[in-house]
């Protein structure tokens, strides 16, 4: 009798086990059901080749499609990706990353049958090869000028190959460095250093930004510029949840550029769009809506390290550094931000916390001459303001302009922003730049005057800017780099470098109750374990 209870004990507890299980696995594969994510882009979307990456919105959907060998995950932590696993040598000279063995890339007309093939070391090999290229003209080259030993000579057609990215296997790859370099890691994760195949550049040629191949979670359906783009779940993803479903969960995701940023909310209330971003003053909006309390939740990306400011080009002599101080004492940044948001008022280029809170002030020092002398000695040619909106700092800067009597034109164009600031050299234009990586290198390198035009947009130039900039990628002593970023702040502020606004901050997303798990990839929304109850 004992005997016969204990089977049917067991038997009973097999078969709530196995139930548990199929119930768990039920949910999972219900993820997996048929769901399109519908995202809208207030800017276009002029490139998906890493190598041209620039701005944001390419930024926000190449992340679906391409991976690194390192990331940065929410917290700021370098953790492995493509890497199963990474070796730093004790110089600091040598750093060793050992590939995942289950990695594919994306099914593609590229390769042999259309079906995707094995990632390998000598694909990061090549994507490095193609960065250093002159040919290719990499916008960000100074990023990884002499950092790799031979990688200069390779980028000036002395060598055949870069000598210090040596191939130790198929799934292990080494870079020796010219000297210790502190943010050499953070680099890799940047999305100019995704990884690429080399049939795919070969078999696109100029069309692979908008043909792109990578190893992500999605694969491009379809590229329409400024219209829509529309990505698939690629089958082959190697990721899988703890029940073994292979990720992603969402079928496809679809992006359309909107021209109207302040129509996105109407757009989220229409179903138009699964996800917008939102800033404090917009959600101080919705939170007095029972609609938001009901329907939609809130995830918050609280960094902090975007910066916006108004430039000034250095590359006509009409903009002297006397018209520049005078511009910058005029403007009134007191009555474009309210008591809340004062606060996030930059005083520096770099967020304070970088400068471990060093205080920075902004143009209220005495200076040798007063604002009368200035006017006096202004040559009054027109000058032109170049913005891709209509902002409030935008109405005080020329508001500014006009009490130091200076003629001055506007120019608003959207579409291809940045590119054009390079291209028409206004006198002064707008910048949101957010850091590819977490330090402060990333901030000064927009007045480098070795970063490209696309990166140095008014042409700054400064010697001495320029040898305190390249001691800080080599230094690693955290004191001795508050005082060169002291220094390089002293600089930018002396020659009136720009018109400082904001160090912005938090960043709020807004989304429907029933999408669920959507992380954070760094600044990026994380798509992969995301779907829809």
């Amino acid at each position: 009798m004992k005997k016969k209870l204990l089977h049917i004990f067991l038997l009973s507890s097999i078969l709530i086990f196995q139930f548990c299980n199929s119930k768990k696995d039920i949910k999972s594969e219900n993820k997996t059901v048929k769901q399109e994510l519908k995202i809208l882009l207030t800017d276009p979307v002029l490139t998906l080749d890493p190598l041209q990456i620039l701005y944001t919105p390419d930024w926000k959907v190449a992340t679906n499609i391409f991976e690194s060998l390192v990331a940065i995950d929410k917290n700021g932590k370098i953790i492995p990706e493509l890497a199963e696993s990474f070796f730093i040598s004790s110089d600091k000279k040598k750093y060793t990353f050992k590939l995942k063995d289950n990695i594919y890339f994306q099914d593609s007309p590229c390769f042999k049958n259309g079906k995707g093939r094995k990632l390998n070391s000598f694909d990061v090999k090549f994507t490095f090869e193609r960065l250093a290229n002159p040919v290719n003209k990499f916008s960000y080259w100074q990023m990884l000028s002499n950092k790799i030993i031979g990688i200069n000579k390779y980028h000036n057609g002395i060598a055949d190959s870069i000598k210090g990215i040596v191939i130790e296997d198929s799934l292990t790859i080494s870079f020796l460095l010219s000297k210790p370099f502190g943010t050499f890691l953070k680099i890799l994760t940047t999305p100019n250093c995704y990884i690429i195949p080399k049939e795919a550049v070969k078999y696109f040629g100029k069309d692979f930004k908008s043909h792109p191949v990578g190893t992500g979670p999605f694969r491009i359906s379809e590229f329409r510029k400024y219209k829509k783009i529309q990505l698939v779940k690629n089958e082959n993803y190697y990721q899988t949840d703890s029940n073994n479903i292979r990720l992603p969960y969402i079928n496809s995701i679809c992006y359309k550029t909107i021209g109207k940023t302040e129509n996105k909310i109407d757009e989220l209330i229409k179903k138009n769009t699964d996800i917008i971003s939102i800033n404090k003053d917009e959600l101080r909006k919705l939170e007095k809506s029972e609609l938001l309390k009901n329907n939609y939740k809130i995830i918050t990306l609280d960094k902090g390290m975007q910066v916006r400011y108004w430039g000034f080009n250095f590359t006509k002599n009409s903009l002297t550094e006397n018209i520049r101080l005078a511009i910058a004492q005029s403007f009134n940044r007191n009555s474009i931000y309210d008591k809340v948001n004062k606060n996030k008022l930059a005083q520096s280029l770099v967020p304070s916390f970088f400068l471990k809170n060093k205080k920075f002030y902004w143009y209220n020092y005495k200076n040798s001459l007063s604002t009368e002398k200035l006017l006096r000695q202004i040559k009054k040619d027109t000058l032109i303001i170049f913005s891709s909106i209509i902002s409030p700092d935008l109405i005080e800067l020329e508001n500014a302009i006009k009490r130091v009597s200076i003629p001055f034109k506007r120019i608003i164009k959207k579409d291809n922003y940045y590119l054009n600031i390079v291209k028409l050299k206004p006198d002064l234009f707008r910048v949101s730049m957010f850091p590819s990586y977490p330090d402060p290198i990333e901030y000064y390198s927009l007045f480098y005057s070795k970063s490209s035009n696309n990166v140095n947009l008014g042409g700054f130039k400064n010697s001495e800017y320029d040898k305190i900039f390249e001691k800080i990628l080599y230094e690693s002593n955290e004191s001795l780099l508050i005082k060169y970023y002291t220094k390089l702040e002293q600089i930018l502020k002396e020659e009136v470098a720009a018109i400082y606004l904001t160090h912005q901050g938090p960043t709020y997303f807004v989304y429907p109750k029933n999408l669920n798990n959507i992380k954070f990839k760094y600044n990026q929304l994380d798509f992969r374990k995301a779907y829809f109850e």
